[in-house]
């Protein structure tokens, strides 16, 4: 009688008797006994970190230092189809058999850089069984890695098996470093540079190997003393649920990694459809991979946390209640292609606001020509609104899942944003609302209502945008208030300062003080201003900025115990938040480079780094840009906070996106 397992494990019949084929190897008899091994595209990509690498390296390393030991590195899972072949699916294992090939490239080097110390016939010997694990008898790479980085290590272990001297081998990894690094620049995929790092780690980790001898002992403990469970199937599709089961019994599986297995085993598709639910969620991945080291999101599951909740607005944090809505929502066919569209809908957004310059930008190729400069700097703005405040992405969320085909909703998806905007200004900056106040307010808003959504997220244009006390003062651990503040003002005056420097540096922008928190000695005309001073200052201002209540901010001072006046610089930001230095007048936004120049300088040395190279907002000849000043100090700062608000205010009463701008 068959067995329950029979339709799922690899079997071989002979004579009438059922063989299984699971069975243990070494991982030399493993990768040297097949053709070719393959990582279908629909899994997540290559993703170990070095510390993974370094724990791995470790363990053979424990191994060779002890003669007797071995060691079970795991079980591969692998899809094989019947008859003689021996080309296998890794449907399970792809992380470690990755890493377990780079370390085979690696070894393969050394034993040339070693070659002066070694008897000729074990070179040739162990030169032989680690070329095994990575190449055919053609010199042909036996391991396919993901679409994404298929093609570079495919090159990588060709022009690898031809090296004949050290410096070949050099040149092959330079040549394949920079290809990784340009891959990564040009889609945005951290894959590559994954790939990258690993193999130098692994590299680095050989070139502390200076004894022939130890390089074969090395080599055995990782070629035959480290031993798998090769565990062939019948099917991907039917392995699913051993899988989930298998993991939850050790290291839980993610939310993501639930929700694609939930997927994969959907009923009622054919072969057809099965192969498109593969490749979305092989988009999925490569959509996650270039978010990888982005501010929008935390991880996958923090990605699907946002996508949930902003369906229905109701506040989920536990798995089961994900997999719930899932059940509810997806669970059939055309529910798990509506649930993939959804989802690959806002991860393009997320990337198209995380790589504002990417040529492939879905929203920058759906506006105008007219108006493509402006959406460039735009995305820089959410980008900003964003790090400001993380529950904002409930709302833009919410509002890409209500666009049926998203190409023909941008112009939605960007009104929408620009009243979420104000909304962030308002609550989370000018009225200091606690964010788990505005979670819940933003959830609400979410609810799924005979309101459309877009009346829902409309700013009160009748509401005044926020105090001004909190406006200007910006303290100094909350610099992503700051970089909202000045990204805005820059997207409503200059638009190019946005869009005329490269993406990443923007980036990687840091907030500063002009005069510094450091002051020390060179900032004479501010150190002894008194309280006082700065509230004449202020109530002679309010003629000049009618609009603002500057007089009640005043007042505000006159009667509060904040004291204002420099102090001697300490190292805790909490204890100089109520300073005239943390105004937000006396803040840019500038390069990494311009801002470790600058550091704690007077003014002329501040305003030469400023003016020099690399990104800052302001711009130099803005009207509150460096340049504007031959000299600076308190009473700038107390002008600067008043016409950089000022701005804003103008900006956000538009009722569009779009201004015509520089």
């Amino acid at each position: 009688m068959p067995k329950v397992f029979d339709r799922i494990l690899y079997t071989e019949n002979v004579n009438n008797q059922t063989y299984y084929q699971t069975k243990p190897y070494t991982l030399h008899d493993f990768f040297a006994g097949v053709q070719s091994l393959r990582i279908p595209d629909y899994q997540r990509p290559y993703s170990w970190s070095k510390s993974n690498v370094k724990d791995l390296l470790k363990d053979i390393e424990n191994i060779r230092e002890d003669n007797s030991a071995s060691w079970f590195i795991g079980s591969l899972f692998v899809l094989k189809s019947a008859g003689p072949s021996i080309d296998l699916t890794l449907l399970d294992g792809q992380q470690r058999s990755t890493t377990i090939q780079l370390i085979a490239l690696a070894a393969f080097k050394h034993t040339e850089v070693l070659k002066e110390q070694a008897n000729q016939r074990a070179l040739r010997v162990l030169k032989n069984q680690l070329q095994s694990i990575f190449a055919t008898s053609n010199l042909e790479a036996k391991f396919y890695p993901i679409e994404l980085i298929s093609d570079v290590y495919l090159e990588l272990v060709v022009e690898w098996t031809s090296c004949v001297s050290e410096d070949e081998f050099v040149d092959v990894e330079r040549n394949f470093f920079a290809k990784c690094k340009a891959m990564s620049q040009e889609s945005g995929h951290q894959t590559a540079i994954t790939l990258s790092d690993n193999f130098k780690e692994v590299l680095r980790w050989f070139q502390k190997i200076d004894s022939f001898q130890i390089l074969e002992e090395y080599c055995d403990a990782f070629l035959h003393r480290i031993w798998l469970i090769q565990i062939p199937m019948r099917s991907d599709s039917e392995t699913v649920k051993i899988f989930e089961g298998l993991n939850n019994r050790g290291k839980a599986l993610s939310l993501v990694d639930k929700l694609r297995f939930r997927c994969l085993i959907i009923r009622d598709v054919n072969q057809d459809e099965m192969r498109r639910i593969k490749s979305k969620w092989g988009d999925i991945f490569k959509l996650f991979s270039r978010l990888s080291e982005s501010h929008i999101i935390k991880s996958e599951d923090d990605f699907f946390k946002i996508f949930f909740n902003s369906i229905d607005g109701i506040d989920r944090n536990k798995n089961e209640q994900f997999f719930g809505q899932f059940d509810d929502l997806f669970s059939t066919r055309d529910g798990v292609f509506l649930f993939l569209d959804r989802v690959i809908n806002l991860l393009e957004v997320f990337v198209c606001i995380e790589n504002p310059s990417s040529e492939t930008n879905l929203i920058l190729n759906n506006v105008s020509n007219s108006r493509r400069r402006n959406a460039k700097a735009y995305l820089h703005v959410l980008y900003s609104t964003i790090r400001c405040s993380a529950n904002s992405r409930f709302l833009l969320a919410k509002s890409i899942y209500e666009q049926e085909r998203f190409e023909s909703g941008i112009e939605v998806f960007l009104m929408d944003s620009w009243e979420i905007l104000k909304t962030v200004i308002n609550q989370e900056l000018g009225e200091r609302i606690p964010p788990n106040e505005i979670r819940t307010d933003y959830l609400k808003k979410c609810e799924n209502t005979d309101e459309p959504f877009s009346e829902k997220v409309k700013f009160d244009e009748n509401e005044v945008i926020g105090s001004l006390k909190n406006f200007i003062f910006q303290e100094g651990q909350q610099q992503n208030r700051s970089r909202l503040l000045l990204t805005v003002y820059a997207y409503a005056k200059s638009p190019r300062a946005l869009t005329v420097f490269n993406h990443q540096e923007i980036r990687k922008a840091e907030v500063d003080h002009l005069i510094p928190r450091a002051w020390k000695q060179h900032w004479p005309d501010s150190i002894n201003v008194t309280k006082e001073q700065i509230i004449n200052e202020f109530e002679t201002l309010s003629e000049d900025f009618s609009s603002l209540r500057v007089s009640e901010f005043a007042q505000f001072i006159q009667q509060s115990d904040i004291e204002l006046k420099f102090k001697d610089y300490v190292t805790l930001p909490h204890t100089k938040e109520k300073q005239l230095v943390e105004f937000i007048g006396n803040r840019w936004l500038l390069s990494e480079k311009i801002n470790r120049a600058s550091s704690n300088g007077d003014f002329p040395t501040k305003r030469e780094a400023y003016t020099s190279v690399g990104h800052r907002i302001p711009v130099d000849d803005d009207q509150i840009g460096v340049l504007a000043y031959p000299n600076f100090g308190w009473v700038d700062a107390c002008r600067r906070s008043l016409t950089l608000i000022d701005e804003i205010r103008d900006k956000l009463d538009s009722s569009s996106w779009f201004e015509n701008g520089d």
